[in-house]
């Protein structure tokens, strides 16, 4: 199975959709700014995809603040948030992860440690949520579309 997004080893691992369906190339993100290059440059595309990345993405930025308290931490995550935001500011999908990654973190009484999991935690959510609905989609499309049938996809 060819995955467009894939959480490994705290990095982001997204497919290149700028270079199908000629050639499977993946970008590996080891920074937060890498995932926001990836976005802004049409790395990802896909609304759903957008959505995934950027909540990757703000997980992988989360992981390395070092902050007194959740005050501070809020504040130094709304920046990076911020940033996911300005590449790509219509993007439906990545504003409600924005938004669902804010609450999270504006909602837990944990420590900072445990902010930042629960963070990881909702984002890899997110990602495993989407895997399964297309699964969903795929099981229903089974029932209606006939063998060797031939379908090209653009966007959910």
């Amino acid at each position: 199975m060819i995955r467009s997004i894939e959480w490994e080893d705290n990095s982001v691992i997204i497919l290149d959709q700028r270079r199908l369906p000629g050639e499977v190339c993946y970008i590996e993100c080891f920074e937060y700014k890498d995932v926001i290059s990836a976005i802004s440059k049409m790395n990802v595309r896909g609304a759903p995809a957008i959505g995934i990345a950027a909540a990757l993405g703000i997980a992988l930025g989360v992981k390395n603040l070092i902050c007194r308290d959740h005050v501070s931490f809020c504040q130094q995550m709304d920046t990076i948030c911020d940033e996911f935001f300005l590449a790509r500011p219509t993007a439906v999908n990545l504003v409600w992860a924005i938004d669902k990654l804010k609450k999270v973190a504006k909602n837990h009484l944990g420590d900072i440690e445990e902010i930042k999991g629960a963070i990881t935690s909702e984002a890899l959510k997110i990602l495993e949520s989407d895997i399964e609905i297309n699964r969903t989609l795929g099981k229903y499309g089974q029932k209606v579309v006939p063998d060797k049938a031939v379908i090209l996809t653009h966007c959910n």
